[in-house]
């Protein structure tokens, strides 16, 4: 399951997909943004609030992250760092999970990228823009992968070592995120780039830190046949 970055109409589906809401790569819409944040008393009712990040908890709960902040009648502000259920409750304060890094100065929200939460509680993440750890004395990066523990589990340049990057100086951000039991990570970039060994990687492509392209963005969204001819939608979320 994913989320794309850019809406397309679905020449099998017949219909506009948007980029709030979480498709199959089997070509169907599992759920439409309307149905993920109905439950939350976002006044005004907006057409769509995106999908930034997303999870599936135990019991089937659909944890996300939406792209802008919003105003709900009974939780009051809700911000685009917050982690969200469909179920109508706030499951974490974007502060909530980077307490343990101690940021410095205090960030208000610093924004949700990535998430998985992990068979033990773990919530697993990433950040929007860069924050100072006071806990750990390092700069967090928008392409690391942090825990809700205080630990970066990898930086941007651990995960891509094994594609090669032209320019390494650069953070490429973390988009998407699937950590599997064997320890590899699959995930995308907020950015493409050029990889010695394979060329070009756009930031729509699933990629593993072993250093393979796990499905390029055209061949995710190949069931759903986009009328648009782009040649990468991007890829916001993932849950396997």
């Amino acid at each position: 399951w994913f989320s794309t970055a850019t809406p397309f109409t679905s020449g099998t589906l017949k219909q506009r997909v948007s980029s709030g809401d979480l498709l199959s790569h089997v070509g169907r819409v599992v759920k439409r943004n309307s149905a993920l944040v109905g439950s939350l008393g976002i006044m005004p009712v907006l057409p769509d609030l995106g999908l930034d990040a997303f999870d599936i908890a135990p019991g089937g709960e659909t944890l996300f992250s939406c792209e802008d902040d919003v105003f709900s009648e009974t939780l009051g502000p809700l911000y685009h760092g917050d982690l969200l259920s469909e179920r109508g409750r706030i499951v974490r304060r974007n502060q909530q999970l980077t307490s343990a890094f101690m940021p410095e100065p205090p960030a208000p929200d610093v924004g949700l990228d990535a998430v998985q939460v992990m068979e033990d509680r773990e919530i697993l993440f990433s950040i929007e823009q860069d924050i100072f750890s006071e806990a750990l004395g390092v700069v967090l990066r928008p392409g690391d992968l942090l825990s809700d523990r205080g630990v970066i589990i990898r930086t941007n340049e651990e995960l891509l070592a094994n594609f090669e990057p032209t320019n390494q100086q650069n953070d490429l951000g973390l988009d998407a995120i699937h950590v599997w039991q064997s320890g590899e990570i699959w995930f995308s970039t907020q950015l493409g780039f050029q990889s010695k060994s394979l060329g070009t990687v756009a930031d729509g492509d699933l990629l593993s830190d072993t250093g393979h392209i796990v499905f390029r963005n055209l061949e995710l969204l190949q069931p759903f046949s986009p009328l648009e001819k782009l040649a990468n939608f991007g890829l916001d979320g993932l849950f396997l």
